[in-house]
This record gives structure tokens, C-alpha cells and sequence, in this order.
């Protein structure tokens, strides 16, 4: 998942070297972030194939989950 943060690319790699407090945080900040990417990914005027679109899909419903057991 790609965020724009400050001048940086922020891509959620982060979380899987975190421990401790800094853990949660970062879960709880990309967690609301998913349903959102997913609604773009599977609109119809995305220029992806099929396929491409139900891949992301399913990564980004991994994604969620993942944050959501973190977060919780």
C-alpha cells in the first residue's frame, strides 16, 4: 500500500520490522486506508486487467486483516 507522507513514499514495508508500541500505530494509521484503495482498484474505469484487479484485491483484504489483528 502507498502513501504520500511529508516527502516521503510510505509503504506500510515498515510494520514488518516494528515491534512494541510502534506496532499498533502504524496498524491503526493504514487500517482505514484498505476499503478505500480497494474501492479504486475494483472501480470500472481502472485501467487493470481483470485479474490484475482481483490479485490487488485479495492482497488488500489480506492487508486489512492483518491490520486489524494488530490494531485490536
Amino acid at each position: 500500500m502507498l502513501c504520500r507522507h511529508r516527502h516521503s513514499t510510505d509503504n506500510a514495508v515498515g510494520l514488518f520490522h516494528t515491534t512494541g508500541p510502534k506496532l499498533h500505530k502504524l496498524a491503526r494509521k493504514y487500517r482505514p486506508l484498505t476499503p478505500v484503495l480497494l474501492e479504486f482498484i475494483l472501480r470500472h474505469d481502472t485501467p487493470l486487467d481483470h485479474d490484475v484487479k482481483l490479485m490487488i484485491a485479495g492482497q488488500l483484504d489480506n492487508a486489512a486483516d492483518r491490520f486489524a489483528a494488530i490494531a485490536d
